[in-house]
């Protein structure tokens, strides 16, 4: 909500990640809310004011499919179902079931932890990543970990992110 109840939330769905940088670089100073498809919006403990809300729903198309190394790459407004709609191709799955497939973004799938059951025999959400790209307050965008299993540079991002609900970048390729 804005700070005047009266005026209406003000949403953006950009779809590219330059476009969404762009954003947020406009924005420094605002309190700006991310999110894909709002299907876990009262998850967080309580959401102040915004001036604007930045739906990656726009962001949601195929990167990489490796299926043969079993990688896939994605941007992270598109949803589970979408993702196993194109694994399903391949005879493959990604394995998780959180709340609201059909809605659910995997981005916020991953800002969230929504594991779902199958966590306990695959792993959580961590354990299924191997690289994300995400958009800083700032507008800049960073990248951590990559397409192989054997990348262990550096700190754990992945790991970070992982539950973060959003408040350490918008998150854009997964």
């Amino acid at each position: 909500m804005l700070s005047d109840p009266g005026d209406p939330l003000p949403i953006q769905t950009p779809s590219t990640v330059s476009e969404l940088a762009g954003i947020l670089k406009e924005c420094q100073g605002r309190k700006v809310l991310p999110l894909g498809q709002g299907s876990k919006w009262g998850w967080a403990h309580s959401v102040e004011p915004v001036d604007l809300v930045l739906s990656t729903r726009g962001l949601r198309r195929l990167i990489d499919h490796a299926a043969a190394d079993l990688t896939v790459t994605v941007e992270a407004g598109m949803t589970l179902a979408e993702l196993q709609h194109i694994l399903a191709e391949r005879g493959q799955w990604w394995p998780v079931d959180p709340l609201y497939p059909e809605r659910a973004t995997l981005g916020g799938i991953i800002a969230t932890a929504d594991t779902g059951s199958l966590r306990w025999r695959y792993g959580g959400i961590r354990d299924l990543l191997l690289g994300i790209a995400w958009v800083r307050a700032d507008g800049e965008v960073a990248k951590a970990g990559g397409r192989v299993v054997k990348n262990v540079a550096g700190y754990d991002l992945m790991k970070l992110f992982t539950g973060s609900l959003g408040s350490l970048g918008i998150l854009t390729q997964v």
